[in-house]
């Protein structure tokens, strides 16, 4: 006579076994599991459980086993696969019960990925065809915001630094999934099943192969910077119409009538559209394909701003004799850049104070500790500012 196994509801399993109810229902949809619906409520045998919990998880096991394929790089004194308990993932990482933890200096970032749940707050995902892990952003009610966890993602992003990515397999139970490199990220509308729709950010991460240095990505369509209707200057065209604008510029030094100031404005303003064209309308800080998301105005330009190296205020603070009486131009271009808004931000806002460094021609911070180099040069840019 065949043995009769003890029906338990979902409620009862998900406490016997620390699994989430979500990941019961999958396992139910997988077939792991048998589910019999009784009244409004749904059972499982206590016995099939066991026998769940005693196999493998799908999933993420398919997932170890892609990695290990594509000889995915590992951190220091960490295997892939490397399985923790709550406790050792807080020794071997940080502290804490956030899915992104994070040192900032010098920067160390480890994010708890929810791969294999159902879970309706995170849709964490990997796509086996293309091999890359989107990883859902930090705050589980309404909208999520580019601070904390979130913005340390974004930074991963632009310095490219390594994020060691840790899949939670159930209650107490995680495993080593190696590093992954932040590609891309974008904002869109979240899962409605989490208790209304919301805004949440997804992060796009590849993972980083032992022996090969960066990520290459495929770049999208350029977008005519003119407009179009226009016809393009040559760099070395505009080079010279550059540096004619300098002379004009430089000759208003010193005069201090409305005449002069109307002219020193246009002309600055004219310096700054052709930096832009001939740098394409792209930020020079930028890597190639992993630059910062193209904003399009209206009028079918991209958006770029451009940085002065060295403003006035920081002329005026370093108390040149030969300031008021225009000895040092600041509207020259060996004193601009073309830049991104975030790059554009960072390099005026940032605590780590950046100041250019000719030598390197790059961005350095005040410690020395962190660089942002210039990545395309067609004009010359100095660290003191140009005479006239």
């Amino acid at each position: 006579m065949e043995k009769v196994k003890r029906l338990i509801t979902l409620e009862e399993a998900s406490a016997e076994s620390g699994k989430s109810i979500s990941t019961l229902r999958r396992w139910v949809r997988e077939k792991k599991i048998v589910a019999v619906k009784k009244g409004r409520s749904y059972f499982v045998a206590a016995e099939d459980l066991e026998e769940a919990m005693n196999g493998s998880d799908p999933v993420n096991d398919a997932l170890l086993a892609r990695l290990r394929e594509l000889n995915v790089k590992s951190a220091d004194g960490l295997t892939l696969g490397d399985h923790f308990d709550f406790n050792t993932l807080g020794e071997t990482f940080k502290k804490g019960i956030k899915g992104i933890r994070y040192d900032k200096e010098p920067l160390r970032v480890m994010v708890v990925t929810t791969l294999g749940e159902d879970d309706h707050i995170y849709n964490d995902h990997y796509d086996f065809g293309k091999d890359f892990l989107i990883y859902s952003g930090e705050g589980q009610k309404g909208d999520q915001t580019m601070t904390g966890g979130n913005l340390i993602l974004r930074r991963c992003q632009i310095e490219r630094v390594p994020v060691s990515v840790v899949s939670k397999l159930e209650r107490n139970s995680y495993r080593y999934l190696g590093e992954f490199n932040v590609v891309d990220h974008r904002r869109v509308w979240g899962n409605p099943d989490d208790g209304g729709v919301r805004k949440v950010y997804e992060f796009m991460m590849m993972p980083a192969i032992d022996g090969e240095e960066g990520i290459i990505t495929e770049a999208g369509p350029d977008l005519n910077p003119s407009g179009g209707g226009e016809v393009a200057l040559s760099d070395s065209d505009l080079l010279g119409e550059i540096n004619e604008l300098d002379n004009l510029l430089g000759s208003y030094s010193g005069e201090s009538t409305t005449e002069s100031t109307q002219k020193r404005y246009k002309r600055s303003r004219s310096l700054v559209k052709k930096l832009k064209e001939l740098y394409d309308y792209k930020c020079q800080l930028c890597h190639e394909g992993d630059c910062m998301p193209e904003i399009i105005m209206k009028n079918g330009k991209k958006m770029v701003e451009v940085h002065h190296i060295q403003g006035f205020h920081e002329v005026l603070n370093r108390k040149f004799e030969g300031q008021e009486s225009g000895d040092f131009v600041v509207d020259n271009s060996s004193n601009l850049i073309v830049c991104c808004l975030y790059h554009h931000g960072l390099l005026e806002y940032s605590s780590d104070e950046y100041r250019f460094s000719e030598d390197k021609q790059a961005f350095v911070s005040k410690d020395g500790k962190k660089e942002l180099k210039i990545q395309v040069i067609k004009h010359e840019i100095r660290s003191e500012l140009k005479k006239k």
